[in-house]
Parts: structure tokens; sequence; C-alpha cells
């Protein structure tokens, strides 16, 4: 399966404790565009995710804490969501479960960031409505992985699999 990405306008990080939002355009079969959000309150890995994200020709939104990643989601239809779990105001698996409780008929899917890779921290993700877990450090491949996998999941059901 190839991914075609159409390069939108990119925003900077200039101000950490703000909301960044852009939108990813990723052409999936019908047109259907996707949008991320990536919930990481360290700015030195948001700006990871953002150089990671532009080698890829593609913008996404960034929150600085888990509650902005929930205000973000009443306010955006996200597809991917990136959601590290040590965050300040509401951690992630806080935020995932209140995100999965916005009424929305299509959920997003929701990958855990973090550097804890236990058995028990990856079943508590699971159990907070995470799809995926990817530990840190964070790396192109990984990224373009997910991105290849919920892709594929898109397109099962569009096609109704």
């Amino acid at each position: 399966m190839v991914i075609c990405h159409q390069l939108q306008q990119t925003q900077s990080l200039t101000r950490p404790n703000e909301l960044v939002e852009n939108t990813l355009h990723i052409p999936l079969g019908d047109g259907q565009e996707v949008r991320i959000l990536v919930a990481e309150d360290h700015l030195l890995n948001q700006m990871l995710m953002k150089r990671i994200f532009e080698k890829m020709h593609i913008d996404c939104d960034f929150a600085n804490d888990g509650q902005e990643a929930v205000e973000a989601c009443h306010r955006n239809r996200y597809d991917l969501i990136f959601m590290d779990i040590t965050m300040p105001l509401r951690d992630g698996y806080e935020a995932t479960k209140m995100i999965r409780g916005i009424n929305s008929e299509r959920q997003p899917y929701i990958v855990a960031l973090t550097a804890n890779a236990t058995n028990d921290d990856k079943q508590k993700c699971f159990e907070a409505g995470m799809n995926e877990f990817m530990p840190k450090p964070i790396s192109l491949e990984r990224i373009n992985l997910i991105m290849e996998k919920m892709a594929k999941i898109t397109m099962d059901k569009m096609s109704g699999d």
C-alpha cells in the first residue's frame, strides 16, 4: 500500500504552551483526508515529532498536555493521535478515556508514547482505550509503520472488511 502525502502549510512551534493547529492531508483511496494530533508535553519531543512529520511532508496538531488534547478533540475530528502517557494536568490514560467518551461516529486510532515499556504499562494503555503502544525513543521508521497500519485499517473499514 502506498500512502501519498500532500504538503500543506507548516507552522513552527514558537510558543510551547500554545496548541499549534495544522491540517494533515493524506489521501486514502477515495480522497478521504486524515488528521493527526500529537499530545506531548516535552518541547524536545514535540520538535522531534514535528521534524519526523516534516520529513514525511505531513503537518499535524500539537497539544502540550492531556487537557489540551481533550479540548482539541472537542474542536476537531482526529483519525490518529500520538498520546504521551506522562503529562501535566491530565495524563495520557485519563485523556484517552475522555476522548473515547466524546460522541463521535469515528473514533481516533490512539498510539501510546512512553519510555515505560513493561507489560503492565502496555496493559494499562490498552485498558485506557489506546490501540497501539510505541516505546520511546520515537523514530521515523516506527511512525511510518504506525501510519501504514492505520491506513490499512481505514481502508479495510471503507471496503467493509
